[in-house]
C-alpha cells in the first residue's frame, strides 16, 4: 500500500491569543466550502498530522505533498505584480479556530494528547511549497488559468519521470522544482523532508555518488542523469572505471565537461576511446552555476550563438511551455527586454549605422545577465524564519 496525498488549496495561519502565550500557532488548510463564524470548516495542520500518524502506523511508506501557504499576512509578488497571487486567506479569528479543536476533540476524532507533528517520522516524506513563514504563489498563464507554481512544476516532472520509466529520488526531484521555482519567486523555497532519498512513492533509496557513463553508437557518450538531478551544462566530472565507488585521482580514465542536458541525460564532452569498456562512472568536479533562462522570439533565433559564452543565462527560442526569466523581442525599431510577467524593463533603438539588430540583441544580452546577478543576490536571503 502506498498512501499519497496531495493538498494545493490555499492556506491560514491563527496566532494564539493574548492569553496563551507561548503556545503554537495553528495553520490550517482552506477548503472549498471554508466560511467564517462559529463552524470554518477549516483542516488543521493538525488533523493532517494526526491522520498522517495513524497511517504511518499500518505502512512505513506514505508521501504527502503541500502546496499552499503558512503565512498570515497578504502580499503579492513584487516579479508578477497582480498576475501573481498569494496562496492564503486574511486572518482568522483565534477563538473560531479553537472552537474547531474543540469539536474535534470531543467527537474523538482528533486526539491532542497524541503525536500532533509529523516531523520526526522517518516513514513519511513530506513535500512543502514553501517554510512556516513563506508564502507559496500562484499565478495567471497565457491562457489567463491559475497555476500553483510549485504544483505545476512537480506534476510536470512526475510526468517526465514515469514517460522515462526511471527511478528517481524525491531528493531529485524537489531540487530541480525548487531551482525552477526561485527564479520566478525568490522569495519561495519549496523542499522535501523526511526520507527524501526513496524513490517516487517506493521504500527503495538512491544515494547520487557516481553517475553511469556510457559510450553511444553515434560516438558521443551519455551521462545517465540530467537537470531533476542536478546536472548543469558545462559542469566538470572525473570519469573513472565503471566499478569504482569514489574518485581516485591516479585511477581515472580522463575528466569531461557537460555539452548538453535534458531533463534525465546528458551528453559528455569526451572521446569514446577513452573508456575501455565502453562504460564508466562519473563524479563531480566543478559544478556549473545554474543558468536563468532567456528566451528570444522566433524572428531572432539566428543571434542565439551570441550568448554561448555567458555563464549566467542560457538563450534558447520561445515556446510557450518555457519558464521564463526574460524574455527579448522586437518591437517596431526596438529590441525591448521583458520580465516574466511581460512588463518591459530595457528598450535598445536599432539603428543601422551601429550595428543593427544584432548589436541591440547583444545588448538586451547583457541586461538579461546584469538581471541575473541581482536575482541570485535575492535568492541567497535564507527562507524566513531560519
Amino acid at each position: 500500500m502506498t498512501p499519497f496525498s496531495f493538498i494545493s488549496w490555499h492556506g491560514g495561519l491563527v496566532e494564539p491569543s493574548k492569553d496563551q502565550t507561548g503556545r503554537r500557532p495553528n495553520h490550517f488548510i482552506v477548503p472549498m466550502d471554508f466560511g467564517t463564524g462559529q463552524d470554518t470548516n477549516s483542516i488543521l495542520d493538525i488533523e493532517i498530522s494526526f491522520l498522517l500518524h495513524r497511517i504511518s502506523a499500518k505502512t512505513t511508506n506514505v508521501t504527502t505533498i503541500c502546496d499552499c501557504c503558512h503565512s498570515g499576512i497578504i502580499a503579492r509578488s513584487t516579479h508578477f505584480g497582480d498576475k501573481a497571487i498569494a496562496k492564503k486567506i486574511a486572518k482568522v479569528a483565534h477563538t473560531e479556530i479553537h472552537a474547531n479543536l474543540e469539536r474535534l476533540s470531543e467527537s474523538g476524532d482528533l486526539d491532542q494528547s497524541a503525536i500532533t507533528s509529523i516531523e520526526a517520522s522517518p516513514n513519511i516524506v513530506r513535500i512543502m511549497a514553501c517554510t512556516d513563514r513563506e508564502t507559496a504563489w500562484e499565478y495567471q498563464n497565457e491562457d489567463f488559468e491559475s497555476r500553483g507554481v510549485v504544483t505545476e512544476k512537480l506534476v510536470s516532472l512526475l510526468q517526465n519521470a514515469l514517460e522515462a520509466n526511471i527511478q528517481i529520488s524525491w531528493r531529485s526531484v524537489m531540487m530541480r522544482v525548487s531551482e525552477q521555482v526561485t527564479i520566478r519567486f525568490p522569495d519561495q523555497h519549496p523542499h522535501v523532508e523526511g526520507p527524501d532519498h526513496r524513490t517516487l512513492c517506493s521504500l527503495e533509496t538512491i544515494h547520487f555518488t557516481g553517475i553511469p557513463v556510457t559510450a553511444q553508437e553515434d560516438g558521443t557518450v551519455a551521462l545517465f542523469a540530467g537537470s531533476v538531478a542536478g546536472v548543469r551544462q558545462t559542469s566538470e566530472y572525473m570519469i573513472m572505471p565503471s566499478a569504482s565507488h569514489e574518485a581516485i585521482e591516479s585511477q581515472k580514465l580522463g575528466h569531461a565537461n557537460v555539452s548538453a542536458v535534458t531533463s534525465f541525460s546528458a551528453t559528455l564532452d569526451i572521446e569514446p576511446l577513452r573508456l575501455p569498456d565502453g562504460t564508466g562512472v562519473a563524479f563531480l568536479v566543478t559544478e556549473a552555476p545554474c543558468r536563468d533562462l532567456v528566451t528570444v522570439s522566433l524572428d531572432l533565433k539566428e543571434h542565439l550563438s551570441l550568448a554561448n559564452k555567458r555563464q549566467l543565462i542560457e538563450l534558447i527560442a520561445h515556446r510557450q511551455d518555457n519558464p521564463v526569466f526574460v524574455h527579448i523581442e522586437t518591437q517596431g525599431h526596438a529590441t525591448c527586454l521583458l520580465d516574466c510577467s511581460g512588463e518591459t524593463c530595457a528598450s535598445f533603438e536599432i539603428q543601422d549605422n551601429a550595428g543593427g539588430v544584432q548589436a541591440t540583441v547583444k545588448d538586451a544580452i547583457q541586461q538579461a545577465e546584469w538581471l541575473s546577478r541581482a536575482n541570485r543576490v535575492l535568492r541567497l536571503q535564507p527562507p524566513l524564519g531560519e
